[in-house]
């Protein structure tokens, strides 16, 4: 378990912030790794242009975690 994984899951770098219930510090993104990155492959990169109701909006972010993506508009 490395500071890496909690980057790649756009995470705080803040100790308080990414310990586990259990009290450990990153004991949960190794497991958690997995499913962010299959959640990431599923949504739209920025950048990426998408039609709609409301027209043509582009992509600026992505919330892996609730499955989202911001496009203003």
């Amino acid at each position: 378990m490395t500071l890496k994984m909690a980057r790649e899951q756009q995470l705080s770098l803040n100790p308080g912030k990414i310990s586990g219930a259990c009290g450990r510090l990153l004991c949960c993104l190794a497991y958690e790794l997995t499913t962010y990155r299959e959640s990431q492959q599923q949504l739209p990169p920025p950048g990426t242009t998408l039609r709609t109701g409301k027209g043509v909006l582009t992509v600026t972010r992505t919330e892996i975690y609730q499955e989202a993506v911001v496009a203003p508009g």
